[in-house]
């Protein structure tokens, strides 16, 4: 398995994750019902939303979510590079050199 494909493969492993985790908030958000789903985020909106935002917060805060995927992207890559050892590419000048 090459380099590419690896980061390929990571990334997909990545999106399955998030696309999971979207998957189940959509789910436990639809089946409470209309009702206590509006009331679930009015109070949301009253604890993290009504206050003024602290900028600085938000952008370390993003920093160290995307410190995090990174690294898990890496650490699947590393782990994946681990399991099917990189194929060295042959290109036609090192034939010729035989």
């Amino acid at each position: 398995m090459t380099n590419s494909n690896q980061k390929i493969i990571s990334a997909a492993i990545i999106g399955v994750l998030l696309g999971f985790r979207f998957h189940s908030i959509w789910e436990r958000q639809r089946l409470l019902g209309r009702d206590a789903y509006l009331i679930e985020r009015g109070k949301h909106f009253d604890k993290f939303l009504a206050a003024p935002h602290n900028p600085v917060a938000a952008i370390f805060g993003a920093m160290v979510i995307i410190a995090v995927v990174i690294a898990a992207y890496e650490l699947i890559s590393l782990g994946l590079n681990k399991l099917f050892k990189p194929i060295p590419s042959a290109s036609p000048a090192d034939s010729t050199m035989r």
